[in-house]
């Protein structure tokens, strides 16, 4: 912390009174806001002279930009373990598909042939 001391500085008088409705009447009274640290006079003074209160020490959109890219990496790790889920089941289908046609080909009793036709320049196979 500083060592500044608050002084006098120019500012608009009816915001420094504070204004009582008695029963006697309206009573201004000139010397509460000097002594009282919430005042306006106060709080003025510690944002010119740059002395912040504890509260004050994270700005307020500081926290919210922390809250938002937290939630964005907590969303982004759920998407990351649910695609890989997603790859790791679609991989053991594949898997499980090729076990089986190679179960089918190694076991065969009788030949297996593949043709593919070639057709010509009019169209015709050759």
């Amino acid at each position: 912390m500083r060592n500044v001391r608050m002084g006098v500085f120019p500012m608009h008088p009816l915001n420094f009174f504070d204004v009582d409705d008695t029963p006697q009447g309206f009573t201004i009274d000139p010397i509460r806001w000097k002594y009282d640290e919430n005042s306006f006079y106060h709080k003025t003074g510690n944002r010119w002279l740059g002395l912040r209160e504890p509260k004050d020490a994270i700005p307020i959109w500081f926290l919210i930009s922390l809250g938002i890219v937290s939630g964005i990496a907590v969303l982004s790790l759920f998407l990351v373990r649910f695609l890989r889920h997603q790859v790791m089941r679609q991989t053991r289908k594949i898997r499980q598909s090729e076990a089986e046609y190679q179960h089918l080909f190694e076991n065969m009793l009788t030949a297996f042939a593949l043709h593919e036709a070639i057709p010509g320049e009019d169209g015709r196979p050759v």
